[in-house]
């Protein structure tokens, strides 16, 4: 059985960990920055990690990922490989960037 769950969680500010919620229970630095307006993307252990967790995953059974706050991360892994949004549900409870 898939691991059910990658949880992106704020952490104070622009900090943010994201906890697999797996047998190993993962623990990814995340991005600290928000993405660059001019482009680019905030590179991050929780980034790199997501994107090995969503190719791993057949598109006909996606990763689940719950996002709260920022989306910097899941945005960031959509970036630097773009067929991971074929392969992840988001599930996002965000706000603005004040």
């Amino acid at each position: 059985m898939k691991p059910p769950l990658l949880i992106n969680t704020p952490v104070g500010g622009l900090l943010q960990i994201t906890v697999c919620a797996d047998e190993c229970s993962i623990v990814c630095r995340g991005s600290t920055s928000y993405l660059p307006r001019e482009g680019g993307l905030a590179k991050s252990e929780a980034a790199r990690n997501l994107v090995e967790r969503a190719m791993a995953s057949d598109p006909s059974d996606p990763l689940y990922v719950v996002a709260i706050g920022a989306i910097t991360n899941v945005a960031s892994a959509v970036l630097m490989e773009p067929a991971v949004a074929e392969r992840i549900v988001i599930v996002w409870l965000g706000g603005q960037q004040p």
